[in-house]
């Protein structure tokens, strides 16, 4: 499938039509039944038509490329603005770092439902998905925002390698908390209070970073 193969609605019964179509393969995801869904299902619950479906997306996988394409543009967006390096410069280390790990965890917890249904989904995990390569892509764009903050802030911590810093804070602040929600083990935002879970991942990598 291509990175896109998307034609980008122009008007605004379009955009409404193209919004319907996503937020039907969203509940198909979320549900557990996209996978097995056909066109004519999808459009059937987003009230629309098979040839209005074929006009905007080559295929159903094209429609559910787009809807996880949006979530991880809306998440780098929001990255950016938590990340702001200019903004930071006037703020510590500590509370940018903060704000990050609020930030992440809670687009995670926001969209666990589509955590669990994209880890069992054939469409998101089969050999050479474009959907990895998204998710890979929005990484590495987080990666390269959080690598700036550590770089202007160096001095308000301690660690002798930012690459290896900068790739543990995410694996620990996204990955514990995702693999809390699909494996529910251990210490997880569904088995405390929310706050009181990211407030224990700010701890560890306060401490991790000997943020001073």
């Amino acid at each position: 499938m291509a990175a896109n193969p998307v034609k980008r609605p122009q008007q605004a019964r379009s955009k409404d039509t193209q919004s319907r179509i996503l937020a039907a393969v969203e509940d198909m995801v979320v549900s557990g039944t996209y996978d097995q869904a056909t066109v004519q299902e999808i459009v059937r619950l987003a009230k629309s038509s098979v040839g209005s479906f074929y006009a905007r997306f080559r295929d159903k996988d094209a429609a559910l490329y787009q809807f996880y394409d949006l979530r991880c543009a809306k998440f780098e967006q929001e990255m950016e603005r938590v990340l702001n390096f200019e903004q930071a410069k006037a703020l510590s280390f500590a509370t940018v770092l903060d704000s990050f790990i609020d930030a992440v965890i809670g687009h995670t917890l926001k969209n666990a439902a589509i955590l669990r249904a994209a880890a069992m989904a054939e469409s998101f995990n089969r050999q050479g998905s474009p959907f990895l390569a998204r998710a890979a892509l929005m990484n590495k764009k987080v990666a390269a925002l959080l690598a700036a903050i550590f770089e202007a802030k160096a001095k308000e911590y301690d660690h002798p390698d930012i690459r290896v810093a900068v790739t543990f804070v995410i694996a620990v602040s996204a990955g514990l908390t995702r693999d809390g929600i699909l494996r529910g083990q251990y210490i997880t935002p569904a088995k405390v209070n929310a706050g009181l879970y990211s407030n224990e991942i700010k701890r560890m990598l306060r401490g991790y970073l000997l943020v001073k």
